[in-house]
């Protein structure tokens, strides 16, 4: 009688002991939590899975002895532990591969550049740097995390990795107050925002390759006549269009207008999927109406989405680059540029229009901040479409370097009915650093 009890008493303690190493791995997979570092964190998951692996061995020579209940206690440290190491193996498959070397190149030479104390002097922020090479625009990315001052070796992430201009030798952060984080550079505030959830690096990697290999072969799927046919639209809903573009087009139905129709693979999360498109033929057009008016072929935002991989072809919405025109001495475009004169005749006057200053660039990624936006919204028709528009000196392409004053402008417009889009994202709104992740 008393061997039985030591039995079950050390199955007990070994059972709780596999929750715990599951469970603590667990908060590291799933929440914004982790430890402050990298070798400890990959430490952690290697361990788990050893530990899994053993008690299993143990459990399985004594599973006639253990009731089937706590038997189950013993598979959750080897499920959090094969999902930690996937992660990492996931990124050796293409099309990750390169991304996987230049970011382990990056975490191998990244350090710590600013230490923080919050205010209140709960906190800790944490600013590390990882210098980038010819692949990635920019000086390199920070990452910032927060550590509790009693307990400095777990870190709670908030941020990154951000793309920053600066040099490791910069502040690149400041306390507003004990809840909120301004990141310098960009001038922008991050909230202090508490333990949020996430998916781990396998799952995040699982559903890119779905999506990169569903859409490609979802775009290029003959679907049904059902899924093709389209109610004819209203003279009133057939304006909203951009040369030649709409909401609901198929991929297939642009690539007709756009031979140059393309998948942005390493721009796409589960449910949402990019395509970069120039449909440069008909801003060409454009060009001749306005010879004065500056176009990019090369390095031109121009940006489709569709759902899910197996969701559908259909194009929910785009953002479309409409070029730069020169100022005149009073600060006005010298002449209008046609596709914008085009969208007021065809859209009337807009519902909303204000200053809408953003850090983000218009356009390209040369272009000048966001100044001014024009909002329409038409429920009925399900549309909502944004003209944004700055000014700034030319950047890049033909006349870089140029001094010149010029008005760049970007032309979004989407489908209501879209999963995600709701009217107020296109209002004036205050942007904060999570808007960078």
């Amino acid at each position: 009688m008393p061997r039985q009890s030591v039995t079950a008493r050390t199955v007990r303690s070994i059972a709780a002991a596999n929750l715990i190493v599951a469970a603590s791995l667990g908060v590291g997979l799933f929440t914004n939590w982790s430890w402050a570092s990298h070798v400890a964190n990959a430490a952690h998951a290697v361990f788990t899975l050893i530990f899994a692996f053993a008690t299993l061995l143990w459990w399985r020579k004594r599973r006639r002895a253990i009731q089937f209940p706590l038997g189950l206690c013993f598979w959750p440290a080897l499920f959090v532990g094969l999902l930690a190491v996937a992660g990492p193996l996931f990124m050796l498959i293409p099309p990750f591969t390169l991304a996987a070397v230049f970011t382990m190149d990056e975490i191998a030479g990244e350090k710590v550049v600013q230490r923080k104390r919050s205010p209140s002097g709960g906190w800790i922020a944490v600013v590390r740097y990882r210098a980038v090479g010819a692949y990635a625009p920019g000086a390199g990315r920070i990452t910032i995390g927060l550590r509790p001052t009693p307990l400095p070796f777990l870190e709670r992430h908030l941020a990154g990795p951000l793309g920053t201009d600066w040099g490791s030798d910069h502040a690149f952060i400041q306390w507003v107050d004990s809840a909120t984080i301004r990141i310098e550079e960009k001038n922008v505030e991050l909230p202090v925002v508490g333990t949020r959830a996430r998916w781990p690096l396998a799952v995040t990697m699982a559903r890119q390759l779905v999506g990169f290999a569903g859409t490609r072969v979802a775009s290029h799927i003959d679907w049904s006549p059902e899924d093709r046919e389209e109610q004819p639209l209203s003279e009133e809903c057939a304006r909203w269009q951009v040369w030649g573009l709409r909401p609901g087009m198929t991929v297939e139905e642009v690539r007709r207008l756009d031979p140059d129709l393309e998948y942005e693979q390493y721009r796409t999360s589960h449910d949402v999927h990019l395509w970069h498109v120039v449909i440069w033929a008909a801003r060409v057009e454009d060009k001749k109406e306005a010879p004065e008016l500056m176009q990019w072929r090369f390095g031109y935002k121009g940006t489709l989405f569709t759902d899910s991989a197996w969701g559908g072809d259909r194009i929910n919405g785009f953002r479309l680059s409409a070029g730069a025109i020169p100022l005149n001495e009073i600060g006005e475009p010298v002449q209008e540029v046609p596709v914008i004169r085009r969208i007021h005749d065809r859209w009337g006057p807009p519902d909303y229009a204000s200053d809408f200053p953003l850090p983000a660039p218009v356009a390209e990624s040369w272009s000048p901040p966001v100044e001014t936006a024009e909002i329409w919204v038409d429920e009925t028709c399900g549309r909502v479409a944004r003209v944004t528009a700055g000014d700034g000196p030319i950047g890049a392409g033909e006349n870089q370097g140029s001094t010149a004053p010029h008005r760049y402008y970007s032309i979004e417009l989407y489908d209501l009915a879209a999963s995600g889009i709701e009217i107020e994202m296109f209002l004036p709104k205050t942007r904060t650093a999570n808007d960078h992740e």
